[in-house]
């Protein structure tokens, strides 16, 4: 249990990495692009234009790091090559182990 845990943060920390890494790249050219094509860009503070550069990092690593946590479960626990739902043996009968209140 403990080592599939460290599979899936490993997995998920090289795809963040490298959404960050792309993030980075969009920002910077964007910043770069706006420079050059808008003067009033140009003007403003550099912790403003360094804000701009890391939202895009970090908002480009968690969407990756997110997507990338999603398919390494479905992968590994939920959903085959087919795309359908594999159904596990301790999940199978799953309904008549839950005891609904409110359906009394």
């Amino acid at each position: 249990m403990l080592t599939s845990f460290f599979v899936n943060s490993r997995y998920v920390i090289v795809q963040s990495t490298k959404g960050a890494l792309v993030g980075l790249g969009v920002g910077l050219a964007g910043v770069w692009a706006a420079g050059k094509r808008w003067p009033a860009f140009r003007q403003m503070p550099l912790p403003f234009k360094a804000f701009l550069v890391t939202g895009a990092t970090a908002g480009v690593g968690v969407t990756v790091a997110d997507r990338a946590s999603l398919k390494f479960e479905r992968d590994r626990y939920g959903y085959g090559p087919s795309g359908e739902k594999l159904i596990l043996p301790h999940d199978s009968d799953w309904k008549h182990k839950v005891r609904c209140f409110f359906c009394l």
